[in-house]
């Protein structure tokens, strides 16, 4: 399996990378979005790891030419360290997406969003303004506790 990993912490980059690499995964690194999308849109990763707020071009925005371009990598993108999103992620229903939020950062959503999954290290999902959207986990309607 060939993972993609795009992240603007080269530590936190390489400490997935390594990681990933002791158990036989084949792991590419881009620091920035320019970088990223360009090694995304070769199409050879079977899983791309991605950092919603990167410089040059934010996660989201690669996120829109993978799916225009067709490419077939499953997707996990993160939004850590204190990182604000404000936006929608996925506004298809494919939920091909997973989530994953720190307890530093927040979510705004400006429009319905799908996920495949979501993984919240705040509890009480204070983090996530749902903003009068729908966030659907899984093809279920996600509510705000």
């Amino acid at each position: 399996m060939r993972i993609l990993i795009v992240e603007d912490e080269e530590s936190l980059a390489e400490l997935v990378a390594n990681r990933l690499k002791k158990e036989k995964y084949i792991v590419d690194i881009s620091l920035d979005g320019e970088e990223g999308l360009y090694n995304a849109l070769e199409d050879l990763y079977d899983l791309i790891i991605l950092d919603i707020m990167l410089p040059g071009i934010n996660g989201i925005e690669i996120l829109k030419e993978i799916r225009k371009n067709n490419i077939k990598a499953k997707l996990t993108m993160n939004l850590s360290n204190n990182s604000s999103f404000k936006g929608t992620i996925n506004n298809s229903n494919t939920g091909e997406v997973n989530l994953t939020l720190d307890k530093t950062s927040t979510i705004t959503l400006t429009g319905d969003t799908y996920v495949k999954s979501l993984t919240n290290a705040d509890t009480t999902n204070s983090n996530i303004n749902l903003n009068g959207y729908k966030l659907y986990v899984n093809g279920k309607e996600y509510k705000n506790s």
